[in-house]
């Protein structure tokens, strides 16, 4: 964004979707009102657009490998090795 540009300008209506492989998605809107601090999501969303009001959409996309809860050992904390 550019000197004097809020979201408002930058973002469309409904700014971002979230969406998983297969195939569901979730609109998260600011248009009525601010959404919550967790929006609600599709299991194992691993794919983010951002609608921009530009000819650019950026995107990720994550690959689910493990599930979250697994990735940290309770007895050490630490990230379980590879």
């Amino acid at each position: 964004m550019g000197p004097g540009t809020t979201p408002i300008d930058a973002l469309a209506p409904v700014g971002l979707t979230l969406a998983n492989s297969p195939g569901q998605s979730v609109d998260v809107s600011w248009e009525k009102a601010t959404p919550p601090f967790e929006p609600e999501q599709p299991e194992r969303s691993g794919i983010q657009l951002i609608h921009t009001r530009s000819r650019y959409q950026p995107f990720a996309i994550a690959r689910w490998q493990d599930e979250p809860s697994s990735l940290r050992s309770p007895a050490r904390g630490r990230a379980r090795p590879s």
